[in-house]
C-alpha cells in the first residue's frame, strides 16, 4: 500500500529507459509499474537492435504468476533477470532502491553501495516502518554535494516517500535533447528558463494528483481518485512548457501520459 501511490512516477521513470535495475522488497508491487512501462515504452530499441526491456530484480524470490506470462509469452518484449547486486552486472540506466531506512548512516551506506548501478535516474523510495525520507533530507543534499554526480529531480512525502535523482552530466550537459529548444540566443533562453519553470511547477503540482478516497484502503480501486482540478493544472503547465520549448523529451513525455490515462472524455487539446 505504501508504494502504490507512486507506481505512476516509477511508470513514468520506465517509460524513459530500456533497463532498470529494481532493490525493493521480494514481495512489492514495483514491477507492476516497470512492467507496464516495458510494454508502453517511449524509448525506441535503436536501429538493428532487438533487445527487450531489460528488467532486473535484484531481490524478487519468486516471480509473480503475471509476470511470468508476459516475460515467457513476450520475450521480445522484457527480459527479467534475478539474483544480488553482488553478481557482477552492467549499470543499468534507471536504479529504483526502496527500504526501511534506519538511520543517516544507513541511508548513506546504501546509497554509496547502489548508485554505482545506476546510469541515468535513481528513485528512492522509504517505509513508514522506518525513518521517512523527509526526514534524511539534509542527509541526501550532503551526498549529493559530496558525490557531485546527481541533482534532484523530484520529491514526494506520500507514504514514506519518493525522490527521484538524475545524473547531472546527462540534465544539464550542452544540447542535451531535454533541455535543448528549437530556438537560438536570448529568445531561446528565456523560452528554455520559462519551460523549465513551468515543468517544475507541473511536477510540484503531480505531488497532489492523487486524493485518498472515503473508501476501505484495501479495495485497491477505490483508494486512490483522480482531483481533476489538480490534473487540468498540470496540463496547462506541460502545455506551456511544449509551447515554449517543443523540443523538451521530458515535458512531452509527462504530457503523453496526462493525456492518456488523466484527460477528461471529450476535452480538448489546448496547446
Amino acid at each position: 500500500l505504501e508504494l502504490r501511490p507512486h507506481l505512476p512516477t516509477l511508470f513514468e521513470y520506465g517509460q524513459r529507459v530500456r533497463s532498470v535495475a529494481d532493490a525493493s522488497h521480494p514481495e512489492g508491487s514495483s514491477w507492476i509499474a516497470f512492467a507496464y512501462a516495458a510494454l508502453d515504452s517511449n524509448v525506441p530499441r535503436g536501429a538493428g537492435s532487438d533487445a527487450p526491456f531489460a528488467y532486473r530484480a535484484h531481490q524478487m524470490k519468486i516471480v509473480p504468476e503475471a509476470l511470468a506470462d508476459l516475460v515467457e509469452w513476450s520475450p521480445e518484449v522484457l527480459e527479467l533477470g534475478l539474483g544480488p547486486v553482488s553478481e557482477p552486472r552492467d549499470p543499468a540506466e534507471l536504479l529504483f532502491l526502496s527500504a526501511t531506512w534506519r538511520d543517516a548512516e544507513h541511508f548513506t551506506s546504501m546509497l554509496a553501495t547502489w548508485a554505482a548501478q545506476a546510469v541515468r535516474f535513481i528513485l528512492l523510495h522509504g517505509s513508514t516502518a522506518g525513518v521517512p525520507l523527509s526526514s534524511l533530507q539534509s542527509t541526501l543534499e550532503v551526498w549529493l554535494q559530496s558525490s557531485n554526480a546527481w541533482a534532484l529531480l523530484e520529491v514526494s512525502h506520500l507514504g514514506g516517500g519518493l525522490v527521484v535523482l538524475g545524473r547531472q552530466s546527462e540534465i544539464f550537459a550542452a544540447g542535451n535533447r531535454s533541455q535543448s529548444c528549437l530556438f537560438r540566443g536570448i529568445e531561446a533562453t528565456g523560452r528554455k528558463e520559462r519551460s523549465r519553470r513551468a515543468l517544475g511547477q507541473a511536477r510540484s503540482l503531480a505531488r497532489q494528483l492523487l486524493v485518498l478516497g472515503p473508501n476501505d484502503p484495501g479495495m485497491m480501486t477505490a483508494t486512490w481518485q483522480v482531483n481533476d482540478g489538480v490534473a487540468a493544472a498540470i496540463r496547462a503547465k506541460l502545455a506551456l512548457a511544449l509551447r515554449l520549448c517543443p523540443s523538451d523529451m521530458d515535458a512531452l513525455a509527462a504530457f503523453q501520459i496526462m493525456q492518456r490515462y488523466f484527460w477528461p472524455q471529450g476535452a480538448q487539446l489546448f496547446w
